[in-house]
């Protein structure tokens, strides 16, 4: 089981504006907190991984994947 942050609905307002570095971190700082309130049994909580769109800039992919090691994102991956 995996907890997935879905920021790559073209169908949804203003989601995909989430991708950006200073919006990513603070979504994925605010998921993480509300991860650490809950219980876990013994294996501790589940990976967080965050959904990206396939057609970022290289740019976007670098901020994503900055945001992503530095808050410790076990992965990223790109919606088909």
């Amino acid at each position: 089981m995996e907890e997935v942050i879905n920021v790559s609905s073209p169908n949804t307002p203003g989601l995909r504006m989430l991708q950006g570095r200073k919006q990513l971190k603070v979504l994925v700082k605010k998921v993480q907190a509300a991860r650490d309130e809950m219980q876990w049994g013994e294996e501790g909580p589940p990976p967080l991984l965050v959904k990206i769109a396939p057609d970022l800039s290289k740019e976007d992919l670098e901020d994503i994947a900055v945001v992503c090691i530095y808050m410790l994102v076990i992965d990223y991956f790109f919606s088909p």
